[in-house]
């Protein structure tokens, strides 16, 4: 048997064995993947947040709430505990609720400066714009309402 022969041979036995592992299921097609189901798998508290996204802001919020409680209780996920944080503070000012908005803000000022989520959210801050302003001056805006 010459080379090309072989070749071709190993390469189509690679190529009816790839067809059928994929036809089994053992690696679905694109079309086929939940990338929900996915992420809820490998990274369960980041799929809470995701799914949260685009639903009214009263149920948003109280989702959020339940996700902060339990970041907390895991002490895991430091940065998206303070995406979180600061995601239930602009919930609080999307429902009206300026004294729990207040509150919020407050639990991010003191956490910046002491605790385990300070460098997170100095991370937070640093990507944080709106309408040129940071994180800190939007703070200091909010809290003087």
């Amino acid at each position: 048997m010459n080379t090309k022969k072989i070749c071709a041979s190993v390469c189509g036995i690679f190529l009816v064995a790839g067809i059928f592992i994929w036809r089994m299921g053992v690696h679905p097609s694109p079309a086929k993947v939940d990338k929900t189901q996915l992420l809820g798998k490998y990274a369960p508290f980041h799929a809470r947040f995701s799914a949260s996204t685009g639903k009214d802001a009263s149920t948003a919020l109280q989702e959020m709430l339940e996700l902060k409680e339990d970041l907390q209780a895991a002490n895991n996920e430091p940065l998206l505990h303070a995406y979180t944080l600061v995601r239930i503070a602009f919930l609080y000012q999307a429902t009206g609720q300026i004294e729990n908005e207040r509150k919020a803000w407050q639990e991010i000022e003191s956490l910046k400066t002491e605790g385990p989520l300070s460098s997170s959210l100095a991370l937070v801050e640093e990507n944080f714009h709106h309408e040129g302003s940071g994180l800190s001056e939007y703070i200091r805006s909010r809290l003087s309402l």
